[in-house]
């Protein structure tokens, strides 16, 4: 029958019928051998049989110049391999393709669901996944069916902020239904929601319902709606209400208004409940425990008595409460706010007497009172605090009180503080609600009572860093008006604050980015914030960008990093998207990423792949690293690979050999 060489030579010299036979005779010997690889390598009968096919193609074209004495085994072997890899890839983007033709066919049928009662359920879930703001807007617009100029009219905000918000809230909601089995567009949403979200009540529901609660409210204890309204105010606005009561206009600052409503409440809980003139530290000692105790509270125009303060540690010393217990946290930040401006140090001293551990909100509270008769002291202790933690609670509830009612102020302190440039809580503590009310009265703001560029530069950056996660168009478009040095720091610092909540969002403000420093810099940031919610989404984003982005040498490295941890996932997927990538670098450093994370466990293919690489050092190393590894799990294969590839140098042949035979040694021994 002839040897494998013979046969080859009898195939490129002879022609005719007697090249055919000895084709024949090869074909038939090793069928069987290379449609097994195949079979295990694509898992499919008939793409095995394709690629069988395809490897004796390549034998066909190859023939004249191959060299095999000791036969065509281990040659097929490889050729099979790689034509194994190349199926994989070609059926992946195959699948790839009818999976998106699918998609759109199913998104054509579904874009309006046939069941909307089926939907609601769904969408009262997906409704409480969104912010505060974002549920009322979406409430208010489409159920109370109110325009975007009533909602911007009572909020304070611009019409088309409420607009971009809103649209940007429903496109939230069709994603978070998307992932409950339901497709459905923006547009259609909307309809649905202002259709179907809420039904007209049954006829006499409405005043059974009044009669049933105000009954009910009448026999209750006043003191659980105390507690509501106390919980709905501290644990749900917390320290915004300040900009409510600003824009408003209010006469009195914040924690006056917090204090009058609760002592108020508070006082009308005392009297319902027990009857007594007066609340002495009577109720703790005889067991009733609490905050009740810590203070006497006068049903007479007077203000309370005065504040105990070896009750109040004791108190204190019992933080944290059980969840269970949560209405004794909440009072005792109320009695922060009940606090009167000469017992303010005392417990501050006593604060600061404590273990820090479980006293933040109690210290944001505190501070945020005596904010209130004199903020330059309240800076001044809030700096003195022993605990670090606590210093920056006490900032909070200083800035926010104080910016809210005097913000020049506010920010001139900050621009004073030794440390105002770097404490970035402080700074966003400071401006929170400006933002909230109107992001370009607080930049004004910092323009009026900031000088120096250091901290007024860092200040802005972080109000940019607010409008950018309420409005992420307008601060761009705000921020690409100003100098350029300025116009690139600004906008970079809003699409990598963005990133890290909404990088697909993020990541197209990178593109549409007129200074290609921040397209390049911003996009490759958002894609590593990606790869932490959305690896293979963050991955694909990166195959489709636009063929400029990859010219950025920091792309190159950006190209290995994804390249292995696809890799390490889905080998297959991983070289079916570097067909997707321009030819170029950015392919060839996906390519050396693949053959770098293959090496240990397919040496074969990655020893291909590496090949296929243009001359450089990258290539050098991938090469070097292969043959490392495939030493370990194929010594033989690897030497074999290693002496008659061509692709090392003398020097650098004989030091893998030596390794490979130290290790082959000392595994023996």
């Amino acid at each position: 029958m002839g040897s494998d060489d013979e046969l080859l030579r009898r195939y490129t010299r002879s022609g005719g019928d007697d090249a055919d036979r000895a084709f024949r005779l090869l074909v038939d010997r090793y069928a069987g051998l290379v449609f097994s690889i195949a079979w295990r390598r694509v898992g499919e009968r008939e793409l095995a049989e394709e690629v069988a096919q395809n490897v004796f193609a390549v034998l066909a074209r190859k023939a004249a110049f191959l060299k095999v004495e000791a036969g065509l085994a281990g040659w097929l072997h490889r050729v099979t391999m790689l034509e194994s890899a190349k199926a994989l890839r070609t059926e992946y983007r195959r699948k790839r393709k009818l999976e998106a033709l699918e998609s759109m066919e199913t998104a054509k049928r579904q874009g309006v669901p046939d069941d909307w009662g089926e939907v609601m359920p769904l969408l009262d879930e997906a409704l409480l996944r969104l912010s505060a703001k974002e549920r009322d807007l979406v409430l208010q617009h489409y159920v109370e069916e109110r325009s975007y100029a009533e909602i911007a009219r009572d909020t304070g905000r611009s019409k088309a902020a409420c607009a971009k918000q809103c649209s940007r809230a429903v496109a939230k909601l069709c994603g978070l239904l998307r992932r409950q089995g339901v497709t459905v567009s923006a547009a259609a949403l909307g309809v649905g929601i202002s259709q179907h979200f809420a039904k007209a009540a049954p006829a006499g529901l409405a005043q059974s319902l009044s009669h049933s609660v105000l009954t009910a409210a009448t026999a209750a204890t006043h003191q659980s709606i105390a507690l509501t309204i106390f919980t709905t105010i501290m644990t749900t606005t917390k320290f915004t209400t300040a900009a409510a009561l600003v824009a408003a206009g209010a006469a009195l600052p914040l924690s006056l208004h917090w204090a009058d409503m609760k002592r108020d409440v508070v006082r009308l809980d005392r009297m319902l409940d027990s009857g007594e003139a007066v609340l002495t530290t009577a109720a703790v000692d005889s067991g009733g425990g609490g905050v009740a105790g810590v203070t006497g509270l006068s049903t007479s125009p007077e203000r309370r008595v005065g504040v105990d303060l070896q009750l109040l540690e004791r108190e204190l010393k019992k933080l944290p409460f059980p969840d269970k217990e949560i209405k004794r946290k909440l009072d005792l930040e109320r009695l922060m706010f009940e606090l009167r401006e000469d017992e303010v140090p005392a417990v501050a001293a006593l604060i600061q007497s404590l273990e820090p551990d479980a006293l933040g909100d109690v210290t944001v509270a505190l501070f945020a009172r005596w904010a209130e008769f004199d903020p330059q002291t309240a800076a001044s202790m809030a700096e003195e605090l022993e605990s670090k933690a606590l210093v920056a609670y006490a900032r909070e509830g200083l800035m926010v009180t104080w910016a809210a009612s005097d913000p020049a102020a506010a920010l001139a302190y900050l621009a004073s503080h030794p440390k105002g440039d770097q404490a970035s809580s402080m700074v966003w503590a400071t401006v929170g609600d400006m933002v909230d009310r109107d992001p370009l009265e607080a930049l004004a703001w910092v323009d009026k009572a900031i000088d120096e560029a250091g901290v007024s530069d860092n200040v802005r950056r972080i109000i940019l860093e607010a409008w950018g996660e309420a409005d992420p168009e307008a601060a761009m478009a705000w921020a690409g008006q100003q100098e350029e040095i300025e116009a690139r720091a600004f906008s970079k610092a809003i699409i990598e604050r963005l990133a890290s909540s909404e990088p697909e969002k993020a990541f197209q403000l990178a593109l549409d980015s007129e200074h290609p420093a921040i397209r390049a810099g911003s996009a490759r940031w958002t894609l590593m914030q990606w790869m932490g919610h959305d690896p293979m989404a963050a991955v694909e984003r990166f195959a489709s960008m636009p063929p400029e982005f990859y010219e950025d040498d920091q792309m190159m490295w950006l190209s290995v990093f994804f390249a292995e941890k696809v890799t390490k996932r889905d080998p297959a997927k991983s070289l079916a998207l570097a067909d997707e990538l321009p030819q170029g670098r950015v392919r060839d450093r996906w390519l050396y990423g693949v053959a770098w994370e293959m090496a240990s466990q397919e040496p074969v293919e990655a020893a291909a792949l590496a090949e296929e690489l243009p001359p450089s050092g990258h290539r050098r190393r991938a090469l070097d690293h292969i043959g490392k590894e495939w030493l370990k799990s194929d010594a033989e294969a690897a030497r074999a690979w290693i002496e008659n590839s061509g692709l090392f140098g003398e020097k650098k042949r004989e030091q893998l050999l030596k390794a490979g035979a130290s290790s082959t040694a000392s595994g023996a021994q």
